[in-house]
């Protein structure tokens, strides 16, 4: 709780000042224990419009892990029982990108996805008070 209460902060600051830099229609910022925090006084959640989770079954999701760290199946399965759930993840998604099946089919999911975010921050910038700055 310490370390959270010295480093969340300038994270959060670090955070925002990429955002405002950031020259696309829309920004994604990946947070890796949004659903863990989700409820936490200056959560994530209240400065998105939108949660993303990518999404995969246990099983792929272990398979991958040990893969790329080369930890063992008992220490993946360690780390997993530590984190939110899948459903607690999922419970907090507005989109879900499906990442179950080979990487060849992920782009047109991804391109699809980026088409939807387009559309709404085009309807989100049309719809903001003039007078306001766009952010």
């Amino acid at each position: 709780a310490r370390l959270e209460a010295i480093l969340h902060p300038m994270i959060r600051t670090q955070s925002a000042a990429a955002v405002r830099a950031a020259g696309g229609a829309y920004v994604l910022l990946a947070v890796p224990l949004l659903a863990e925090k989700a409820s936490g006084t200056g959560s994530y959640r209240d400065r998105m419009d939108r949660v993303l989770v990518v999404d995969c079954c246990r099983g792929r999701q272990v398979e991958r892990v040990m893969r790329r760290s080369g930890l063992t199946r008992e220490q993946v399965m360690a780390i997993i029982a530590a984190q939110a759930t899948r459903e607690q993840r999922l419970a907090l998604a507005d989109d879900v990108l499906d990442n179950d099946g080979p990487p060849d089919t992920l782009g047109p999911r991804v391109e699809a996805l980026h088409q939807h975010y387009l559309r709404l921050a085009q309807a989100k910038q049309s719809s903001a008070d003039p007078t306001q700055p766009h952010c």
